[in-house]
Formats: C-alpha cells, structure tokens, sequence
C-alpha cells in the first residue's frame, strides 16, 4: 500500500475468520518533495530523465499534505512532465500523475490533464500533419511555377523530392486550371 503524506500511520494487517492479509506499506510522509521536483527540473533540463527521476515525477503530488498542495503539485508535474524530450516518458509520466493522483484530485485538475494527454498525442499529430500539408502545397504552389516556364517533369520532380506521379498528376490540375 502506498500512503499520501496526509497519512502517517495505518493498519497492514486485515484478519477474517479464515484469512489474514498483510500488506507491505509504504508512506510518502516526509518523502523529500522538494529534492525530487529539483532533481525532475534538472533531468528534463539535461534531456535526459531516469527511471527514478520519472518515478518521483508522477509521485511527487502524493507527497505534499492537504488538497490544494497536491492540486498545486499535479499541475506543475504535469508541465514538467510536458517539457520530456522523450515522447514515451512524457506520456508515462502524464499517464502515471493522472492514475496516481486520481483519488485526491479535482474533477477539473482531472480533466486538465486528460486534455494535456490528448494535446501531446492528438494535438501534436494534428500539428505535424498541418505541418506536412503546408509543404505539400508550397511544393504544388512551385511545381506549377516550374512547369509553366517550361521545367521538364523529371526537373521538376527531382529539385522537389517528389515522386514523378504527384508531378504529373499536378501537371494535370494545371491543364485543367489553366
């Protein structure tokens, strides 16, 4: 079991009739809050974040006592945690802060990090797709400029770095168009 810095003592002992279990415990009270949020900083910082680093990472909210520290400490892990070059840390790390603090934070906190979750995933994917259909139409933009000067397709194909297929199909746009 792990405990928030809230709790300093509990039972690891539940006994029934038949059965008795025993839990190992582990307390987050008096976890070094401060040294692992400085260590996180550093880590994201150098560009490169160990196990540890990113397991302090997501716990680090549970180490502060009371609601409005742990809301404060969620966010600001969330931040760091955006800023991991390694875009399969940072989704853990996302992931990890959402699942471990799930009991102790509010639904907009919550939803706040749902919504980084999907910014970093959709948001990012959605971004380099525009991204690539911007250059695609600069490129069809110049192709069209070449060919009616009088670039040859396989000119015009090899300064773009495009397959000779979407040159001719733009050359037919341009008959259309023209």
């Amino acid at each position: 079991m792990l405990y928030t810095a809230d709790i300093e003592r509990a039972k690891n002992t539940m006994s029934r009739t038949a059965v008795t279990i025993e839990t190992e415990v582990a307390y987050l009270v008096g976890a070094p809050s401060q040294q692992w949020l400085e260590e996180a900083k550093r880590s994201i910082e150098g560009g490169k974040v160990s196990d540890e680093a990113l397991m302090h990472l997501v716990l680090l909210p549970l180490t502060y006592k009371g609601r409005e520290k742990k809301q404060k400490a969620v966010r600001e892990c969330v931040h760091l945690a955006r800023q991991i070059p390694d875009k399969g840390q940072e989704t853990f790390a996302l992931s990890g802060i959402l699942s471990f603090t799930d009991k102790v934070i509010d639904e907009e906190t919550r939803q706040y990090i749902k919504e980084v979750i999907g910014m970093t995933q959709v948001g990012k994917m959605l971004m380099d797709e525009g991204i690539q259909q911007g250059d695609m139409e600069r490129a069809k933009r110049t192709a069209l400029k070449m060919l009616k000067r009088g670039d040859s397709l396989n000119d015009v194909a090899e300064v773009l770095e495009l397959p000779m297929e979407t040159i001719k199909t733009w050359e037919k746009e341009l008959c259309v168009v023209v």
